[in-house]
């Protein structure tokens, strides 16, 4: 190579390295520096009285497990008089409706879409018709702890909390890396979303458990908060931020979901979810609601925004570390292209033969991530539509 590609390709590595390291290790570091000594914890008012809460579950075609999920929700241990129940039904044809009828005499409210619009439609049908300020929109395949919501709603007594969201565990579909790295995936999520949750907000609740005040919702229209192909949590998110409002994550409020039992089902998941939020972040940018210092600035690029270009980066270095150890060895550049192969390695042999390491899984898994922003990326350009989606069933219980 000559000097000034040589140059070029040294730029281009050192860039490269620099922002991966922000995002896996940089980021969450300085995260924990920023709120080792506490610099703002979110008040949860305990003394206060418990708010009023409709539960609105949300459903198409979920025959299979909606029985399930009506009786974990109404085995919670809370109040039952400050309780509304509600399945809100996008015009389901599998018996839904049958089964949800077996717990109207029970309080359980039944209320369907004429046709199916998506979930972020069947969100705002259900503000709608709950009569509670504070709604809990759930899927019908998560379940909840039972002291999830004591857990949760007592921070609604703080005015600045707009949205709660707890924390979502994966609980096994198979015996291999899906589930283990889909779980380790989650305990990082948890992480930083606790830490994000101290020095400004949650910028992303979970579809599982995403509470949210009514009130923000009620007086605008479905496309004021969302647009078409994007991830409806995601768009709350950021209409609850803008609105002024911060999202607390609760730690101790656990919800939990079945992984997918397989690698197809999971890229399947994540390609839908990596389009839906590319289409967030580019025809939506966030406005309003942050001052200039805003941590929201800090948070939202390095959490939501670079973790889209990572396979892009990944591909850089590996070809620029391995041109410029062709080129003029040395030895951190050197050791960076060796670290990646090893990575690339073991995602390939647990692909083959090495199925029980942990190390195999978490490399096969991050591998399986990093493929599925690609593919992400493919939808997003070809302008597939994500608003309505078919979804996972080896997901359901």
């Amino acid at each position: 190579m000559s000097i000034t590609a040589v140059h070029f390709v040294n730029w281009v590595f050192w860039l490269s390295l620099i922002l991966l390291i922000w995002q896996f290790i940089g980021y969450p570091a300085l995260l924990l520096l920023i709120t080792f000594k506490s610099l703002r914890r979110t008040p949860r008012e305990v003394g206060a009285a418990l708010p009023r809460v409709s539960i609105m579950i949300l459903a198409y075609n979920e025959a299979a497990v909606i029985a399930k999920k009506i009786e974990n929700t109404l085995s919670l241990t809370y109040p039952p008089e400050l309780l509304e129940v509600l399945v809100v039904d996008s015009a389901s044809n599998d018996g839904t409706s049958v089964v949800v009828s077996q717990y109207t005499d029970r309080g359980v409210k039944y209320i369907s879409q004429k046709r199916r619009e998506g979930k972020a439609s069947a969100i705002q049908f259900g503000i709608a018709h709950a009569r509670h300020e504070v709604i809990v929109a759930t899927d019908a395949n998560a379940f909840f702890a039972p002291d999830v919501l004591q857990q949760t709603m007592r921070y609604f007594n703080n005015p600045e909390i707009g949205g709660v969201t707890a924390a979502m565990h994966q609980r096994a579909g198979d015996q291999g890396g899906v589930s283990f790295g889909g779980g380790l995936y989650w305990r990082v999520e948890q992480w930083l979303r606790g830490r994000e949750s101290r020095i400004h907000s949650v910028i992303g609740m979970s579809g599982e458990f995403a509470a949210f005040r009514a009130s923000i919702f009620r007086s605008v229209p479905l496309n004021a908060w969302y647009i078409p192909g994007s991830a409806d949590d995601f768009s709350m998110s950021l209409y609850i931020i803008r609105s002024g409002k911060r999202i607390a994550y609760v730690s101790d409020a656990s919800v939990w979901e079945r992984a997918p039992s397989n690698p197809q089902d999971l890229l399947k998941q994540k390609v839908r979810i990596i389009t839906q939020t590319l289409v967030n972040v580019f025809h939506r940018l966030p406005a309003g609601g942050h001052r200039p210092m805003s941590y929201f600035w800090f948070i939202y690029p390095s959490h939501k925004v670079l973790p889209l270009f990572a396979p892009l980066l990944l591909l850089f270095l590996l070809v620029t570390s391995a041109g410029l150890t062709a080129a003029e060895p040395n030895v951190l550049i050197s050791i960076v292209l060796i670290l990646q192969v090893i990575i690339y390695l073991f995602a390939a042999l647990h692909k083959l033969v090495l199925k029980s390491w942990r190390i195999s899984q978490t490399c096969y898994f991050f591998f399986l991530i990093q493929w599925s922003i690609i593919l992400g990326w493919r939808d997003y350009l070809l302008k597939k539509d994500y608003t309505v989606w078919d979804k996972i069933s080896t997901s359901r219980v």
